[in-house]
């Protein structure tokens, strides 16, 4: 579904990514993970089109991404970023709708449209903020709303920047499901997260990175030793059900 060869991403002369090579196939969830820096967000936005890339190319569906247009790459990838400027008074409704944008072939949305936002509220839990400003909500339920967009687009590939950051423990779970239920309906998913046991728990791979490279991957069964060498720290283990689960020691230890 995703096929990311010899990528290589710089800013002036500095390289910031080298040599990515990776794959993430329909139905499969890769959380990539790493230490703050290391490149996660970049070739997040790489691979979704929004970063020139020096060498290497991004291969999307069997389509060279860099090749497509902007309504091809609509219909391809859906991206998440971790923020996003609140600058309009949008309400949460028109936020989701704008998911569906270069989708239909009309300026007015379409039934299709129509149920496909509805879908996407009712999912994240923001049926009850749907005529509110975007201004007006907290930078949890902005996120919410951000991801319940990607939903709508129905595209063939989630990007999820930081999917899960500031939601509460309810929240996280919601979305958390969402993103399983979206896999399993064939999309391939490809996040960033600094919490570990999500991505143990959540992804099918871990992908790690550090300065720029990716160092390993594993199944969350066997991910221990790449993970306490990507942060160059221990931690401390445990199982729960049939995957481990991970904390961070104390700092004195």
């Amino acid at each position: 579904m995703v096929e990311i060869v010899n990528l290589a991403v710089s800013r002036g002369r500095s390289a910031i990514l080298e040599d990515i090579n990776l794959t993430v196939k329909a139905g499969e969830r890769v959380a990539l993970v790493g230490p703050n820096g290391a490149g996660k967000s970049t070739l997040l936005a790489a691979a979704g089109g929004l970063l020139p890339i020096a060498s290497g190319r991004v291969t999307v569906c069997g389509e060279d991404f860099s090749r497509l247009t902007p309504r091809s790459r609509a219909r391809l990838v859906a991206w998440v970023p971790q923020d996003e400027p609140r600058l309009f008074a949008h309400r949460i409704r028109d936020l989701v709708g704008m998911g569906r944008l270069g989708l239909s072939p009309g300026l007015r949305e379409s039934p299709e449209d129509q149920d496909a936002v509805e879908a996407a509220l009712n999912a994240f839990d923001l049926s009850h903020l749907a005529e509110r400003s975007i201004q007006a909500v907290s930078g949890g339920e902005h996120r919410l709303a951000m991801l319940a967009r990607a939903a709508a687009q129905d595209s063939r590939v989630l990007l999820l920047d930081e999917p899960t950051t500031g939601l509460d423990p309810a929240h996280h779970g919601l979305v958390s499901d969402a993103v399983r239920r979206l896999s399993e309906a064939g999309k391939a998913v490809l996040l960033t997260t600094h919490d570990l046991n999500w991505a143990l728990h959540g992804a099918d791979r871990l992908v790690a990175i550090r300065q720029g490279r990716i160092i390993g991957e594993t199944e969350p069964a066997g991910a221990r030793s790449l993970l306490e060498e990507v942060f160059s720290c221990r931690l401390e283990w445990g199982v729960l059900g049939s995957r481990p689960w991970c904390l961070l020691p104390d700092s004195a230890r």
